[in-house]
């Protein structure tokens, strides 16, 4: 009975990264011609769903969502140290701002971002 609002929560996601232009679909032939011409190197990362509801304060939920993720673990390329590098927010870092905006007597506020890592170059 819930296939239409998780189908709907995927399409969102899909539509997103298309119209962000991160990939191309291509047919299986075109796959194994690829493959073929450029060796393991050229094999495609696996990836998966990552379906979720999010709640509100009360718990409540209040939308469902979903993320598309590569499975990296799984590839067979071994990568340089610095290749893997993908910058993140540290704890220490989010600890200073916190405190910076408390002493400056600034509000502070949280936000999502969808397809936020969509924009990294793969070599």
């Amino acid at each position: 009975p819930d296939r239409q609002i998780w189908l709907d929560s995927y399409n969102e996601e899909y539509d997103g990264l298309a119209e962000l232009n991160v990939h191309t679909v291509i047919s299986e032939e075109e796959y194994r011609e690829y493959v073929q011409k450029y060796g393991e190197a050229a094999v495609a990362i696996p990836t998966m769903n990552i379906f979720t509801i999010k709640d509100d304060k009360e718990g409540n939920p209040v939308r469902t969502k979903s993320r598309i993720v590569a499975l990296g673990n799984l590839e067979k390329r071994i990568w340089l140290r610095g290749d893997r590098y993908a910058p993140v927010f540290s704890s220490f870092s989010s600890r200073l701002l916190l405190s910076m905006a408390v002493s400056d007597g600034r509000q502070l506020k949280q936000g999502d971002s969808k397809n936020a890592f969509c924009n990294g170059i793969l070599p």
